[in-house]
């Protein structure tokens, strides 16, 4: 039992780091070939939603300041802003995309209030639109969920293997402890060698 925790520990750890490199290295265009496969599904899925779905003629939304995406560089004249659509859930074609990269998308959003893994995309995608163009990505907020949910749960196995450890070995302690005549005779004979207080006292007083 001790071993398999700490041995589960050790490897969700390094999982945990593995994904953090994997982020580093899809953000900084290394290595793609090593990408955790759910991180390419994810920024896929942003891709297309914001760029074929969001504010499209399929979904609609509401009127924008479009000079705030102006003033960043977006050209969002060809999307559509003549509906009543503030975000794209009762756009999404929950049979097209897959539910679970959806629900990260949406709780990254409503957690942290970003959108893409790399760079912001144009649009808030699960809250209002009309709040403006996203100003961060998901890509630190992603490695620092990794670093505080899935090292400390490694972390918190090694922990538990550790303290049954110490508490197995205190457990077997008791099955070797010292019998106990053969402390009672251990401590006589440590009484014979060093006297006892009262001993000492009666010693002294004979003398005078």
């Amino acid at each position: 039992m001790t071993g398999l925790l700490l041995s589960l520990g050790l490897i969700t750890m390094m999982i945990g780091n593995d994904l953090r490199d994997y982020l580093h290295d899809y953000c900084s265009n290394n290595t793609f070939d090593r990408l955790n496969q759910a991180v390419i599904e994810l920024q896929d899925g942003y891709n297309h939603i914001t760029d074929s779905l969001m504010c499209s003629s399929n979904c609609n939304c509401v009127p924008v300041a479009q000079e705030e995406w102006a003033l960043i560089g977006y050209n969002i004249k060809s999307n559509n802003f003549t509906g009543t659509n503030k975000d794209v859930s009762s756009c999404i074609d929950y049979q097209k995309y897959d539910q679970n990269t959806v629900k990260v998308m949406r709780e990254l959003e409503n957690e942290f209030g970003c959108t893409g893994i790399c760079q912001p995309k144009k649009f808030f995608l699960f809250s209002d639109v009309s709040q403006g163009p996203p100003k961060k990505e998901c890509y630190k907020n992603l490695r620092q969920y990794i670093k505080d949910y899935v090292i400390n749960i490694g972390m918190g196995f090694v922990i538990c293997g550790a303290f049954i450890s110490l508490a197995w070995c205190f457990h077997i302690s008791f099955y070797f402890k010292e019998p106990e005549d053969a402390q009672k005779k251990r401590i006589l004979k440590y009484r014979n060698y060093f006297p006892q207080p009262d001993e000492t006292k009666s010693t002294i007083q004979k003398d005078k």
